[in-house]
């Protein structure tokens, strides 16, 4: 068994994050107010456990790595293998909360189940939050660790990483991302780390290289659509478009832009559904 202990290197990954449309991450606690609650921290604010965080990472990880390296970072029961990464719980910077209407789905078609509705509550639009991330490595791992971390950052810059339920809620973006090390085998620098001291710079805003092996089984393409007539796809969620359309019975799905100009969109899942029927 390989012994996490005996790795004298530690980083850390801290990335600053935003959720353009907001999360929902549900607790099992009652509310009178909504069918599905957001899970809170005890400072009040919308909280991702750091466990779902790791949980949806390594998913999109053992695609693109394949099993050894997952079982290697991400840790394996059946191998008897402790994980060497570790994820910190994520606490949303904007306390504010709102609730969404939305339907039923049948497990068995996939389709909107009659009859059935609920709602969640959600936290803001553009929701944002920092994620900080551990490893443990040496010397002789040195490269292979940073080119993981890098990993991890790329995957949450390409907006693949979903955390929570709720239609469209949980993607998010790496902003801003910080990469650091501590040699734990100086007590100068094991002191910096018990204290809470920054550790040795590796980088500032590192590149998002989506390093992705030869043999992986990854495969992302880019598409760019046309519409040959009108396009309204229906939102749920707090209006954030133009005052001139507030009246409007059906306001068309978008989110703010670098600009505060409305962006407007068609949720991946919908995309998903054409496709798959």
């Amino acid at each position: 068994m390989k012994n996490r202990h005996n790795k004298p290197l530690r980083y850390k990954l801290s990335i600053d994050l935003k959720f353009p449309w907001g999360i929902s991450v549900g607790s099992d606690i009652e509310s009178l107010n909504t069918d599905k609650p957001l899970l809170l921290g005890i400072n009040g604010h919308p909280l991702i456990p750091g466990t779902s965080v790791a949980g949806v990472i390594r998913s999109i990880f053992h695609k693109t790595h394949g099993s050894e390296d997952t079982n290697e970072y991400f840790g394996s029961i059946e191998l008897n293998n402790p994980s060497r990464l570790r994820f910190y719980d994520l606490f949303i910077n904007e306390p504010e909360c709102h609730i969404r209407d939305g339907v039923g789905i049948n497990r068995s078609s996939g389709a909107a189940h009659e009859h059935a509705k609920f709602d969640r509550e959600f936290s803001t639009i553009n929701a944002t939050g920092s994620l900080d991330v551990e490893l443990d490595g040496d010397d002789e791992s040195r490269k292979t660790d940073i080119n993981v971390l890098q990993t991890i950052n790329a995957l949450l810059s390409a907006g693949v990483c979903r955390f929570g339920g709720g239609r469209d809620s949980g993607i998010a973006q790496s902003v801003k991302s910080h990469l650091s090390v501590w040699d734990l085998r100086k007590p100068s620098e094991l002191y910096k780390y018990i204290s809470g001291e920054d550790g040795a710079v590796i980088s500032n805003d590192i590149e998002n290289s989506y390093p992705i092996k030869n043999d992986s089984k990854w495969l992302k393409v880019k598409i760019t659509m046309g519409f040959n007539s009108p396009l309204l796809s229906n939102s749920d969620r707090t209006f954030v478009g133009p005052e001139d359309l507030l009246d409007s019975d059906h306001h068309p799905l978008s989110i703010n832009g670098p600009d505060s100009k409305p962006v407007y969109l068609i949720p991946g899942t919908s995309i998903r559904g054409i496709f798959r029927q």
